[in-house]
């Protein structure tokens, strides 16, 4: 503990810790800072999949139309990406969370669909990397 006397002057190696004490406040705060990142609410993510699901079958639609292979790939890259979300935001929220089993769904009917699109790909001769269906577990 630190005396202070009479006068209202401090001793000479009071202040010597308050650097140090104000390094270890700045690194624990930074850490803090780290632990918590900038995601998206759960409900913004699950929309953002949503998005994304609907865009992967727009170009599925327009591969059915023209067998463009761009547009098989396109819409095989939006899906994937809407699987991805839909698993991200499920880890988040975990099986309590009322709209976890609707997310699942979801998720499990976007890789059904990439597996429909991953069938049409080989009937119609479509290169397409095989290895990228993170977040389907079949």
């Amino acid at each position: 503990m630190t005396h202070i006397p009479r006068t209202g002057r401090v001793r000479r190696g009071a202040w010597r810790a308050a650097p140090l004490l104000a390094a270890a406040f700045l690194v624990l705060g930074s850490a803090l800072l780290g632990c918590t990142s900038a995601q998206p609410p759960i409900r913004l993510q699950i929309q953002q999949g949503d998005r994304e699901r609907e865009w992967g079958l727009l170009y599925y639609q327009s591969w059915q139309k023209q067998r463009n292979r761009t547009f098989l790939l396109l819409a095989r890259e939006r899906t994937q990406q809407a699987v991805r979300l839909y698993l991200d935001a499920q880890r988040r929220m975990g099986y309590a969370y009322p709209d976890f089993y609707l997310v699942d769904r979801r998720r499990m009917a976007s890789c059904l669909f990439l597996t429909q699109l991953e069938r049409e790909a080989v009937g119609f001769d479509v290169q397409i990397d095989h290895s990228r269906r993170v977040g389907c577990f079949d």
